[in-house]
């Protein structure tokens, strides 16, 4: 089956894959081939892909939809990042920093949609850093 994920931006991944792991809105789910047909939105999460090779894949996705239809699966996210890209430490650091702002938000009170936002932001943090590598040292 084919592996497509979109961003905005650009294509980001297209693989001939056997297992496609998505990050569904109500939970997440695997896809093989001949799968019945659905749509389904995204929460932030992790993508994972296995190919036919045996080689797997593994991407920290935002909000968006997956498609499976036929022999293909394609996901439009708002954001996506592969493995490789994403620094552990720096996203690590930045969520800190995120959840010292969420708790600032609400001391202070302040508007749910800034809140909101807010926690939207953590929330693709925290699927960057579950795809991430840990370093070692």
């Amino acid at each position: 089956m084919k592996f497509d994920l979109v961003t905005p931006v650009k294509q980001l991944a297209s693989f001939d894959a056997e297992l496609v792991v998505v990050p569904g809105a109500e939970g997440e789910f695997g896809v093989l081939e001949n799968h019945a047909p659905l749509i389904s939105t995204l929460k932030p999460g992790k993508i994972h892909v296995r190919t036919k090779s045996g080689e797997t894949h593994d991407f920290a996705v935002a909000y968006g939809f997956a498609d499976v239809a036929g022999d293909h699966v394609t996901v439009l996210a708002e954001g996506a990042h592969a493995k490789a890209d994403i620094d552990y430490k720096a996203v690590d650091a930045e969520l800190k920093e995120s959840r010292k702002e969420i708790a600032g938000l609400y001391a202070n009170k302040a508007d749910m949609l800034d809140i909101q936002n807010a926690e939207k932001k953590q929330a693709i943090l925290e699927a960057k850093l579950l795809v991430a590598e840990k370093p070692l040292i």
